[in-house]
């Protein structure tokens, strides 16, 4: 079994009370129960109480003002306030990746708000007794507890039936590869064209391509910005801004993990589900080939990670042999870490420590 309750203790982030930013609708609420609570303002009619709530920072002035709600009426908001907190928890972890972990981690326990007094989200027991007591045994409804271990169920089947999105390096030219949706160009500040890899997608691109760059106004260092891709064989180009190498003192791997998550993030943005990358910043910037290369893996492998069913394949199109060996052996020690590092594995040895066989 695994108890929470307040959002400040062990197993805290399953706490309606719990600050994490999710949207709905198209407002960013900060926590659940300011979303539960303006719901039920919003119910009854209530737009004083609902813009107060909206406005309020900390979840008790939430609650507060969400008891102060008049007219209410408890049969409907019984009616409904069980589907308002599921929707609301299910943004929460749709929208927060680390917190989707957290709440499969789990596996099938028993989820529990151990609040002592609260009988209808909660138990109406402490952590302590709950744990010598039988659940059947339990006063409170814990319909929180419920929520999450429906949404738990639904999101490992959701994550179970997602296919795996493909990691495959190749070695080739960059600006003939018409399996992608999307090409990355590996671009400088200005976007208007250069050498290496940025100037060879710009000719082949042909003029057009210089003309849209002109209206974007350049980029920064670790962003990404789309154009279309004219004359090349994909459907758009995303440009990305690589890291100079200065020794490693000036944040060159967070600006090269930057260049990587915001293509993709881009491409996501764009329903782009197939995209192929060059070597970032590994030419001229001078970036040492094999640091790039585990960030490249490790942080797209993340993204993924963060974003099942969102991109079917992504593509590293590598200039030259030692290149694609340095960029193949980094996938291939991800891939042996994420073997090494699962549960699966954990449960194995565990097994074996205790010479169970």
């Amino acid at each position: 079994m695994v108890f929470f309750w307040k959002d400040d203790e062990e197993n805290g982030c399953f706490s309606n009370w719990f600050r994490r930013k999710f949207v709905i609708d198209d407002f960013e609420y900060l926590f659940v129960e300011q979303y539960m609570m303006a719901r039920k303002a919003k119910l009854f009619h209530d737009s004083e109480r609902y813009t107060a709530i909206l406005r309020a920072t900390q979840p008790w002035e939430c609650k507060d003002l969400g008891k102060q709600v008049k007219p209410f009426d408890p049969k409907a908001w019984d009616a409904v306030k069980y589907e308002i907190v599921k929707k609301a928890n299910s943004a929460k972890y749709e929208q927060n990746p680390d917190l989707m972990a957290k709440l499969l981690e789990t596996g099938d326990a028993i989820l529990a708000e151990a609040s002592p007094k609260d009988t209808i989200w909660g138990i109406g027991l402490d952590a302590v007794t709950a744990a010598e007591t039988s659940p059947s045994e339990w006063p409170g409804q814990n319909l929180l507890g419920k929520i999450l271990m429906e949404l738990r169920e639904d999101f490992a089947q959701k994550k179970a039936e997602t296919p795996d999105t493909v990691l495959r390096m190749v070695q080739g030219d960059i600006t003939k590869i018409s399996d992608v949706d999307a090409i990355v160009n590996a671009a400088n500040n200005s976007l208007l064209g250069g050498g290496g890899v940025d100037g060879a997608i710009h000719r082949a691109a042909g003029p057009k391509l210089l003309e849209e760059c002109k209206t974007l106004h350049g980029c920064e260092t670790g962003e990404a910005k789309l154009t279309g891709a004219y004359n090349l064989p994909c459907n758009y180009i995303i440009h990305t801004v690589g890291p100079i190498w200065h020794g490693g003192r000036h944040k060159e791997a967070e600006l090269l993990a930057d260049c990587y998550r915001n293509s993709l993030q881009v491409a996501i943005d764009h329903q782009i589900r197939k995209v192929a990358f060059p070597s970032i910043s590994t030419g001229v910037y001078s970036y040492p080939i094999e640091e790039a290369a585990e960030i490249a893996v490790t942080t797209v492998n993340q993204f993924i990670e963060e974003h099942p069913g969102q991109l079917d394949l992504v593509d590293w199109v590598l200039f030259d042999e030692h290149t694609l060996s340095v960029y193949e052996n980094a996938l291939n020690q991800l891939q042996v870490s994420k073997i090494v590092h699962s549960p699966r594995l954990d449960e194995v040895n565990k097994v074996l420590r205790d010479g169970l066989v």
